[in-house]
Parts: C-alpha cells; sequence; structure tokens
C-alpha cells in the first residue's frame, strides 16, 4: 500500500464525461513529475478525430480496461496490462493526474496508472489493482518518447530537435514555422492548428541557469523543467509569431503577460488565458526557454 495515499474503486465514475476525452482534461497531480505523460495525452486528445470513442478509450475487459504500453526504443516490445478502476486517493481527493472534472471521467488516471505498470518494470499480462507504488516511482522521461511508449508509432521523428544544440548554429524560425506549419490547418484568420495524426510536444531546460540566453525568468509564464503540448500557431496583425501550448498543469504560472496581445484572446475556438493551461507565447521566448520539440505521427 503507498504511504502517501490509499485505494478506492471509483468504477462508479464514467470513463469520460458528456464533453468526451478533450486535450484540455488531463491535469498533472503535484504528487510526482510525470508532465511528459500528461503533455503526451493532452497532445493525442487534440488530434484525436472523435472525443468519444478510439484510442484514449481501450477495450473493456469485465473490471479491467485493455492497454499496450510500447518500448519507445523497439516498439515490437510492448506489454499488455489490465487495468481495473482503483485510484490511489487521500480523503476522497485525487492525489495524482485525474481530469479536470474529476469527478464526472476517470480516463486520465487509469491511463496513468497503466503508465506507472510500465514504469515499474511489471510484466505483460498483469492484472494492476492495488498492487503498484505510484508515490516513489521515477517517471522520468520527456513527451517525445511518452508519445512513443502510449502509441507504439513507428513514424515519428528519429529524435527530437533540440532548438541550441552546442556547436551548432540554432534552429530557425523559419524551421520552428515550417516543422509546425507541416502538419497544422488554418482554422481561423492567421490561426493554425496541428491535427491528426500529428502529435507536438515541447519541453524546457532544467532551471534558469541551463538557458543558453543568460537572464531568462521561468515561472512567469513557462515552467523549467516541464513538458508541454504544441496545438499550434498565431500570427497578429504586425506578422509576429506566437506559439500556442497547453501546460498539463491545466494553469500557467503564475499569471500570464497582460502585455502579450493573445491574452484571452479566442484562438480556434478556445480562449487562451491560461485557465485550462492554453496559452501562447511569442517564437523568440519559445526559442529561449524551450530546449527541445519533437513529432509523432
Amino acid at each position: 500500500m503507498p504511504a502517501c495515499c490509499s485505494w478506492s474503486n471509483l468504477s462508479n465514475i464514467p470513463w469520460y464525461d458528456s464533453d468526451g476525452m478533450r486535450y484540455d482534461d488531463p491535469i498533472q497531480g503535484n504528487q510526482v513529475i510525470n508532465c511528459a505523460l500528461f503533455a503526451a495525452l493532452s497532445s493525442i486528445a487534440w488530434v484525436q478525430p472523435d472525443p468519444f470513442r478510439g484510442f484514449l478509450n481501450p477495450p473493456k475487459i469485465g473490471s479491467y480496461r485493455y492497454f499496450k504500453i510500447y518500448n519507445p526504443t523497439n516498439v515490437s516490445d510492448y506489454r499488455i496490462y489490465y487495468v481495473n478502476l482503483d485510484v490511489c486517493m487521500s480523503s476522497n481527493l485525487f492525489v495524482f493526474g485525474r481530469s479536470k472534472n474529476p469527478y464526472g471521467e476517470i480516463w486520465p488516471a487509469i491511463w496513468e496508472k497503466a503508465y506507472a505498470a510500465y514504469r515499474s518494470d511489471l510484466p505483460t499480462g498483469t492484472k494492476v489493482e492495488k498492487n503498484i507504488d505510484m508515490c516513489s516511482l521515477n517517471w522520468g522521461g520527456n513527451a517525445f518518447n511518452a508519445l512513443i511508449t502510449l502509441t507504439g508509432s513507428t513514424n515519428h521523428w528519429p529524435q527530437p530537435k533540440t532548438i541550441k544544440p552546442v556547436g551548432s548554429p540554432e534552429i530557425s524560425t523559419d524551421e520552428i514555422l515550417a516543422d509546425i506549419n507541416d502538419v497544422s490547418i488554418s482554422c481561423n484568420t492567421n490561426s493554425y492548428k496541428v491535427v491528426g495524426p500529428s502529435k507536438m510536444v515541447a519541453w524546457t531546460y532544467y532551471q534558469s541557469s541551463s538557458v543558453p540566453i543568460p537572464g531568462y525568468n521561468y515561472n512567469v509564464r513557462v515552467a523549467a523543467n516541464h513538458n508541454y503540448s504544441i496545438l499550434g500557431y498565431y500570427i497578429d496583425g504586425t506578422g509576429d509569431l506566437y506559439i500556442v501550448l497547453r501546460n498539463p498543469w491545466g494553469s500557467c504560472p503564475p499569471t500570464l503577460d497582460p502585455d502579450n496581445p493573445t491574452q484571452n484572446m479566442v484562438w480556434c475556438g478556445y480562449t487562451l488565458n491560461g485557465l485550462n493551461g492554453t496559452l501562447a507565447i511569442t517564437i523568440e521566448e519559445f526559442q529561449t526557454a524551450f530546449e527541445a520539440y519533437g513529432l509523432v505521427n
């Protein structure tokens, strides 16, 4: 039994709510550092064609859900888990990941449990019930590998692109824009969103002192050592380019920039106010604060 919580069976909670499985549903818990998983889940949900069916709704077998979790370096090596709906709770509150509607749908928490089974090296075929220590698990990794681990995709970049590689020129604004634009469609005036099957993620440097350009202050708009979903981009009336991101915390630390013209604007039908973790930052800030980004189809 994990020391930080106790197990509660939540089979009375639906797999998804009336909105289906949406990109802004997954909320990373505050007990562990597994933003890679929740950024990956958000990116998958962003591009899935049907929010009520498909990949994020694994088959139900009795009281279990059937999951395949893949080795990101060799997807022919995968494990099958049968995961029930016991969830680690404390005082009737979710300790780990959850939905933004935690008592209305259960899917993000059970995906986290299946991923935890793999990270715990449980053998294939295991029935994952209360036999896993969520509290002391080393989650590790980045969202690029997490996407491959969840999907088993063999159609992806060979490796993420490091924005400021040591000894090589910085990846240009044009290249970053081209990479996102190649997998995006127009959804409004000067607004473009990533569409399936492509899924994009990015992550920041470990801490402010790791940023190649001195003086950058994390925790104003984006957090250090953190994974994000790339949702698309926006070009304002002056030609300035903004990258649209989703923070798996479900919010943005601690305030957004009031001088940012995208603040509270409606982009592709979604309000960029940070309240659901969705925000836009300039391409210059993206190139400064983020270490790498990647694409998985």
